[in-house]
């Protein structure tokens, strides 16, 4: 298999205006386990086709401080848990979008029933965030580590998306508006997280869910939307940092249909 060489930032980078370089890639560093992406002709466009050993060792307890920003920026995807297809998302293509408004890091309340053309949602569990602990055990939760990577993963191939004719991008969590805006700026985010705090849009299209610690956290998928119907759901996702590739992939494949 050939693969494209990783995405390394340089002060050189015009598209990347205003940044701190040296954070950026401290931030979403490449994980260690596939330091090279795949191109789109040569994927499968289910991310769970990819065969990856599960881990075996214990259950992590509390993560501590100073290491957490490791954490965030190196994930080693062969060392974690691969989701499984429960089956969570099948009914998902060909269900009309519900009329929910969220709130959004953009600051205005968004309800994606009410948007026209191609849209985008890649729905996730929770993102870290430096000097607080990740809940227990989460790196031994199928599917639940590699927020940061993903969503930065989404932000670094967002033209491309927009080249594709995606007219709108969004990040969807159960995650409080507050923590999703502090998340959308540190990673430059160029378009909007949708907070689900509520679990309207959950509920209404019976997204797949798990629980930690009394919190109930979305299961990562990725979904197609045209003019408010769901024509494609990618689940399970994994890893992670994959999930736009596959989305950019099925693009590719309908146009050459």
């Amino acid at each position: 298999m050939v693969f494209d060489p990783p995405i390394i930032y340089t002060s050189s980078d015009k598209s990347l205006p205003e940044r701190d370089v040296p954070a950026m890639n401290r931030l979403c560093g490449k994980p260690v386990g596939f330091s090279r992406l795949p191109p789109i002709g040569t994927r499968s466009r289910n991310a769970a086709n990819i065969s990856l050993s599960t881990a075996t060792s214990s259950p992590l307890t509390s993560i501590g401080k100073s290491n957490l920003m490791n954490t965030l920026e190196s994930v080693d995807w062969s060392q974690l848990p691969q989701p499984s297809d429960d089956g969570g998302a099948a009914h998902l293509p060909g269900k009309r979008m519900p009329q929910v408004s969220l709130a959004s890091t953009s600051g205005r309340f968004v309800d994606p029933s009410s948007l026209e053309g191609v849209i985008v949602v890649y729905a996730y569990p929770m993102t870290g965030r430096p000097g607080r602990s990740l809940p227990d055990g989460w790196d031994m939760i199928p599917g639940a580590r590699g927020c940061t990577p993903q969503s930065c993963a989404f932000r670094d191939h967002f033209a491309e998306l927009q080249s594709r004719g995606v007219a709108h991008l969004f990040g969807l969590s159960t995650q409080p508006a507050a923590e999703q805006r502090e998340t959308a700026d540190r990673l430059h985010l160029p378009f909007p997280l949708l907070s689900d705090a509520a679990l309207e849009l959950t509920r209404a299209l019976e997204l797949p869910t798990f629980e930690v610690n009394g919190a109930i956290l979305l299961k990562r998928l990725s979904l197609i939307i045209r003019d408010g119907l769901v024509i494609k759901a990618f689940y399970p996702v994994f890893p992670p940092d994959r999930a736009v590739f596959d989305v950019m992939a099925w693009f590719d494949g309908e146009e050459a249909d």
